[in-house]
């Protein structure tokens, strides 16, 4: 089953919104998504902390491919969900 990330925080509306999305896509397709506080480590707070929230997938070679920051990509998340339909 393919897991997405979502960099996130606590109290952010901009992360309700994506997670929000993201339960009503759950109900057509076949996926699973983590929600990682960036706050938690160093380098996820480095990396992504002016941009969430964030939805990684971890891509065919084994790294954390970004799909999308600040707002849900519906039109690239719907080419990776496209596949597992």
């Amino acid at each position: 089953m393919t897991t997405f990330t979502v960099y996130s925080r606590p109290d952010c509306h901009l992360c309700d919104e994506m997670t929000g999305r993201l339960n009503q896509l759950k109900q057509d397709y076949t996926f699973d998504y983590q929600i990682v506080d960036v706050d938690s480590n160093i380098e996820y707070k480095k990396r992504y902390g002016l941009l969430i929230p964030v939805l990684t997938l971890i891509n065919s070679e084994s790294q954390e491919e970004v799909l999308c920051h600040y707002q849900l990509d519906e039109a690239i998340l719907m080419q990776y969900l496209s596949k597992l339909k």
